[in-house]
């Protein structure tokens, strides 16, 4: 139950409510589904908002799951099967399946091939693993001195760091508990199955001119390392390599390989290939670089392949991922509200929307990051969206 009386409040001369909220971090999740961060901060809204908001648990709210729009990409049927074609961007986003996609139309293309409902959770490629926040749960001491924790029956499987899968995620703190350790989540839903060889009879396949087979293979990014020193998007990814190439390349290891491999030869591939045939004919092989028009491409070759397409000019910046230019904070939208001793402050929210400042520093909110410039009189900007990858919290 949430106690909204240990903070002080009041009304303004316009007769708004006010309560004055600790900027101490401690999120928490609200029945209205957003992140606060911290308890008064739900009392700071109820009050501004009239509303009656209480708090669901402490910790962070699940992600709320994103419809991406699949209208603008291009769909083709081939074979009797519907296809997107894919631009092979590299842009990653984490779908509601715990899979990192290549870019939006990568969950498009694998929702239309395989007839599911994979929603985007965010931007990025998804977590390695996820901390349980485990004061969630109730606890209870046994006569013999144990505590073991009080975990609800319902099944929502999750997958742990140990590869094990559990009912719901207050299994794995009651596992901890018991065992004394240290098992976090890997993702929602039943740990997959490991294969030491990824069957390429199951991949789907399509027939071109010629009748040459091409694989179908899903817009998941799983690098894996090939015997020949390429990275492969996934393990289909090599699949693909060797039916156009008539290779016999089989999987090293799941990972990138540790030494990157020459530049792809553009010309090998697109020479003589028409200009709607130009996607489909780079090579799977993960080696990303950064184009002039500041897209990361998945390697030269496709680089190659949309300048054919687009009819552009795009050269090649460097090899790797484009490094993402810093966002500029825009604090002229936020309240400022003027004191009796002629102080002024920014009127921050306190819904938890985490940004990373160039200082290193995570703060609650981009507005929060505005107030503290205000009021120590720095000219901090914005890193990106999200928390710091450092463990410091403002």
């Amino acid at each position: 139950q949430l106690d909204c009386s240990g903070y002080s409040g009041g009304i303004t001369k316009d007769g708004k409510s006010w309560v004055a909220c600790p900027r101490d971090l401690k999120p928490v999740c609200g029945t209205d589904g957003n992140t606060y961060s911290n308890d008064c901060g739900i009392c700071l809204h109820n009050a501004e908002h009239g509303d009656s908001v209480e708090k669901e648990h402490d910790g962070e709210c699940d992600p709320k799951p994103i419809v991406v729009d699949c209208s603008h990409y291009e769909r083709s049927v081939v074979d009797d099967h519907v296809m997107i074609a894919c631009p092979r961007k590299m842009e990653p986003v984490c779908g509601s399946d715990s899979f990192t996609y290549d870019s939006d139309c990568g969950i498009c293309a694998y929702n239309v091939e395989h007839d599911a409902n994979v929603t985007k959770i965010h931007d990025g490629p998804c977590k390695e693993s996820v901390a349980v926040d485990c004061t969630r749960y109730q606890t209870q001491t046994t006569k013999d001195g144990r505590t073991l924790v009080s975990c609800p029956r319902d099944l929502n499987p999750v997958c742990g760091t140990d590869g094990t899968t559990y009912d719901n995620e207050c299994r794995i703190c009651a596992h901890n508990l018991e065992q004394r350790t240290h098992v976090g989540k890997k993702h929602s839903g039943k740990c997959r199955e490991k294969t030491a060889e990824f069957d390429c009879s199951k991949v789907l396949t399509r027939k071109v001119k010629g009748g040459k087979a091409l694989a179908r293979c899903p817009r998941i990014l799983h690098p894996v390392c090939g015997t020949d020193g390429f990275t492969y998007d996934n393990d289909c990814g090599i699949c693909a390599h060797n039916m156009q190439h008539g290779t016999d390349v089989k999987k090293s290891h799941d990972g990138r390989c540790k030494e990157e491999s020459t530049p792809v030869d553009c010309s090998m591939y697109l020479s003589g290939i028409k200009s709607g045939e130009a996607m489909g004919a780079c090579p799977f092989i993960l080696h990303e670089i950064c184009g002039t028009d500041g897209v990361t491409y998945i390697n030269d070759c496709e680089l190659c392949a949309h300048n054919m397409v687009a009819g552009t000019q795009v050269a090649k910046k460097h090899d790797g991922k484009c490094i993402e230019e810093v966002s500029q904070l825009n604090c002229s939208r936020y309240p400022r509200a003027t004191l009796k001793d002629g102080k002024e402050l920014m009127a921050c929210t306190m819904i938890y929307d985490p940004v990373c400042g160039t200082d290193g520093v995570t703060y609650a909110s981009e507005c929060i990051l505005c107030s503290h410039n205000m009021e120590h009189r720095t000219n901090l900007g914005k890193r990106k969206n999200g928390p710091c990858d450092e463990d410091i919290t403002r």
